[in-house]
């Protein structure tokens, strides 16, 4: 199992993500607090061409912090596909693109992955 390296929360972060984020990737943002979590293949119906393209970009995502991911199993032990839901540093570049205080955001880690 291959464990993605991923950078903490802070200010090299938001320079590294500002120039990557697009518009598409601000929908998935703003999809996911909505509705808190939808497995790669939803959000490769709903925003991107092939599931292929769709588990790279998501994979970037998650890697930028933007996103987290959990893989359940299902009843015979078999994985099932990544769903997604809003990290930490997506929450705050929403909160921050809505004009409110990133600190006070709902978000949380244990309801986001619960």
């Amino acid at each position: 199992m291959t464990v993605l390296s991923r950078p903490k929360v802070g200010d090299g972060l938001a320079v590294a993500v500002a120039h990557r984020l697009t518009e598409r990737d601000r929908q998935i943002l703003t999809m996911l607090s909505r509705h808190r979590v939808f497995t790669t293949d939803q959000l490769a119906e709903m925003y991107l061409d092939h599931t292929n393209t769709a588990q790279h970009r998501l994979t970037t995502l998650y890697k930028l912090r933007l996103l987290d991911r959990f893989q359940p199993l299902d009843h015979r032990y078999a994985s099932l596909p990544y769903h997604y839901v809003l990290d930490e540093f997506g929450a705050m570049v929403l909160a921050a693109e809505r004009g409110e205080d990133p600190d006070k955001s709902r978000w949380r880690a244990d309801k986001a992955l619960a």
